[in-house]
């Protein structure tokens, strides 16, 4: 029996790493959509055991692949992929190496290494680009944030003891896999001149900085806090809300707002989700978890990706796109293909 369950394992492991994601390959499944509700376009994404840029449609069709050459371990580590709209080029995170400017004709076009990068990074208005570090090692004082210019040349640097951080909040992941890290800052939006936000796992708090000085926490009812944005930042700060990915209590997307930060309300609960567990040691499928992303569409729509799915969910909670990634993907948990972060690109 032991033999037949190897040799089984032996052979869906190939059938896995066989999987070549060539244009015109499907990938998905739809499980769900509804057509007058869901916001069409393109996804981006990273397969990290088979170092691919992988781009799809709402159909799970690849529409476009680049190789990336780069060491296998470090696209495992937190990539991401933000669409430019302007220039209609990707940037591209390379998890502790760099990150660089893709065109889907000419290939890369930009390159910038650095060792402190991963999990997010946003071209803003002036050309220069913002970044986080979510491996800061414990001790060693490394950046959490970093701004940069075009030339690489350093603009602005934040560290863990910038952000005043109460220490007894601090937990890890507690996996052996992953070395520890001390702040885990894995998001980062600019609003102005003057604030931006921080996504800060380990503390499990968001935080609002004022010329890089902390001025608001949200820190009830939350764990391992990814990927806030800021749903409308016309409106006053003070009239702020905010959504986020949250993983107390199954995988969630929460809203809170500037003027209540100790009551976050649950928008949507991953283990909702057709063939999703309830209940962690059951371990079913698990395509919606860990729960990542969280990026507002042109119709309002929220972006929403677990390890094997990418979805769209409407302001009220309502799911109304779910594909599940069939090939070549598994949880991320067995370190091989799976999805960090998804970047949408508009029709």
């Amino acid at each position: 029996m032991k033999i037949l369950i190897f040799l089984t394992n032996l052979l869906f492991i190939s059938i896995v790493h066989s999987f070549q994601f060539n244009v015109g390959d499907k990938i998905g499944e739809t499980f769900l959509i509804k057509n007058d509700k869901f916001q069409d376009g393109t996804f981006a994404f990273i397969a990290p055991e088979d170092k691919k840029f992988i781009e799809i449609n709402k159909d799970g069709e690849i529409v476009f692949r680049f190789d990336i050459d780069v060491p296998r371990g470090y696209l495992k580590a937190g990539a991401d992929v933000e669409w430019l709209p302007e220039t209609k080029t990707f940037l591209v995170v390379i998890p502790r190496y760099g990150l660089f400017e893709l065109d889907r004709e000419k290939g890369k076009i930009w390159e910038c290494k650095t060792p402190f990068i991963s999990h997010d990074a946003d071209l803003l208005s002036d050309n220069t680009i913002v970044f986080v570090n979510g491996w800061d090692d414990i001790g060693k004082n490394e950046p959490i944030y970093t701004h940069i210019d075009r030339d690489c040349n350093i603009l602005k640097e934040l560290y863990a003891e910038d952000l005043e951080l109460d220490k007894t909040r601090y937990k890890d992941s507690n996996n052996p896999l992953i070395p520890a890290s001390d702040t885990h800052t894995n998001a980062v939006q600019i609003i102005d001149d003057e604030h931006m936000i921080l996504s800060i796992r380990n503390y499990s708090e968001l935080v609002m900085l004022k010329n890089f000085k902390p001025i608001w926490r949200m820190q009830r009812k939350s764990k391992k806090i990814h990927d806030p944005v800021v749903i409308d930042t016309s409106k006053p700060i003070e009239e702020f809300e905010f959504y986020f990915a949250n993983r107390r209590k199954g995988h969630q997307l929460m809203k809170v707002s500037y003027s209540d930060p100790d009551n976050p309300v649950s928008v949507w609960n991953s283990k909702d989700a057709k063939g999703e567990s309830k209940y962690k040691h059951k371990r079913s499928n698990r395509f919606w978890t860990p729960l990542r992303t969280v990026e507002i569409l042109p119709n309002k729509n929220i972006l929403l990706t677990g390890s094997k799915a990418v979805g769209q969910v409407t302001s009220q909670g309502e799911l109304v796109w779910d594909l599940r990634i069939t090939q070549g993907f598994k949880h991320q948990e067995h370190s091989k293909n799976f999805i960090f972060k998804v970047a949408f690109i508009p029709k």
